[in-house]
């Protein structure tokens, strides 16, 4: 982990309420981290092409948690987001990065991300790992350190293109 990351986690913890812990997500969770993704996009109050695509973007599966990394963040015992590392076709693969949405803006995040990167390098031992965006999160991304390095068209609605981030590790 990069030193400012650790001292970055340090005052970050200061921010918050409760006891922050991650824990791997289990099958049983599936349906509640698909809904959790939802939860957080509705943030963005844009309108979807279909209630049936947002779901298959935002779908968590089986495969995610047994193949990959699939990982909760609780603050006491309270899941509130929660990150995916995955890999496909030789790409290293952020697939999931949600929060509730009551504790986006919060500081939240940034341990939420701190703790993904951690667990790409130290655990999959990855260098670098890639991402398709909402492009309305993007600021965040970019503030966390990753690069855009390209965009595709945005499946939730074709008026808008999603921003593929580049993250080293």
């Amino acid at each position: 982990m990069r030193k400012w990351t650790v001292v970055l986690f340090i005052l970050i913890m200061g921010l918050v309420e409760g006891k922050i812990t991650f824990e791997r997500a289990g099958l049983d969770q599936l349906e509640f981290l698909t809904d959790l993704g939802l939860r957080a996009n509705g943030v963005y109050h844009y309108r979807c092409v279909s209630d049936e695509i947002a779901r298959a973007v935002f779908l968590v599966e089986d495969w995610h948690i047994n193949d990959g990394i699939v990982r909760v963040m609780k603050e006491d015992a309270e899941i509130i987001g929660f990150y995916g590392l995955v890999r496909d076709k030789e790409i290293n693969i952020l697939s999931h990065f949600f929060l509730e949405p009551m504790y986006i803006g919060k500081g939240y995040g940034k341990i939420l991300f701190i703790e993904a990167m951690r667990a790409a390098k130290e655990e999959l031992i990855w260098e670098s790992l890639q991402w398709e965006s909402d492009p309305n999160a993007a600021w965040f991304y970019r503030k966390m350190g990753a690069v855009q390095i390209g965009e595709n068209a945005c499946p939730l609605n074709p008026q808008y293109n999603a921003p593929v981030f580049l993250y080293r590790l």
